[in-house]
């Protein structure tokens, strides 16, 4: 199981309280290109593509918390997104097909885009958002608008969160061996699963911790 204990903060456009977004989503990786109030747009490989971003698309970038608890201290109802998502930055965004119109769900900031055209290929797929029901050492279960998806999980699955790294670190030092999904994830957890239909499975590829539970440890 591999994991990434960066720090991810969660911050709203313009609202405090996260929940999940829509359950299935897409998602692609590229570097914006250009922001407006209420879009961005995004280059991933040789097409541009712009997203609509509305009060409840949600921001994961390192700073977003600090500022967000900033902004409440100045009686402020949220940050803006283009603080953080700026023309050049590598995103990975999520979003939804609303006719037309591609509205972004989730956009995370810092990521690497690949330079070459074959991997740029690979930079887009699948993804949900839902809270976390059960988890096993090689699965896990989320719950998104009434319904449950299991996902299964390798020693390939990055998984990512706040206080993760010393999370495994403690559990790689008491048991000798990496740490397995049932170690860094909780029931509650409030998640986003990027996936890959295998055969009649349903792999995960990345999950990251949007919101964690609050009887986690």
């Amino acid at each position: 199981m591999r994991y990434v204990g960066m720090l991810l903060a969660v911050a709203l456009v313009a609202l405090v309280v996260v929940s999940p977004a829509s359950a299935q989503t897409e998602w692609v990786r590229g570097n914006v290109v250009s922001t407006a109030a209420d879009s961005v747009t995004v280059k991933v490989g040789d097409a541009d593509m712009v997203f609509k971003v509305q009060n409840d698309t949600q921001l994961l970038s390192r700073g977003a918390g600090t500022a967000m608890r900033a902004a409440e201290r100045a009686g402020e109802k949220g940050v803006k997104f283009t603080d953080f998502v700026k023309p050049g930055v590598g995103v990975e965004v999520h979003y939804k097909m609303e006719g037309a119109t591609m509205t972004a769900t989730e956009i995370r900031t810092g990521v690497t885009v690949p330079k070459t055209a074959a991997a740029q290929a690979q930079e887009k797929g699948s993804s949900i958002q839902g809270k976390v029901t059960e988890v096993t050492g090689n699965s896990v279960t989320v719950q998104a608008e009434g319904k449950d998806w299991t996902f299964s999980t390798t020693p390939k699955t990055t998984i990512i969160g706040h206080g993760l790294g010393t999370k495994a670190g403690e559990v790689k030092s008491e048991t000798g061996m990496g740490p397995s999904a049932k170690d860094l994830l909780h029931v509650n957890d409030i998640v986003t699963v990027k996936y890959a239909q295998v055969g009649e499975a349903m792999q995960a590829s990345d999950i990251y911790v949007v919101v964690p539970a609050l009887t986690a440890k």
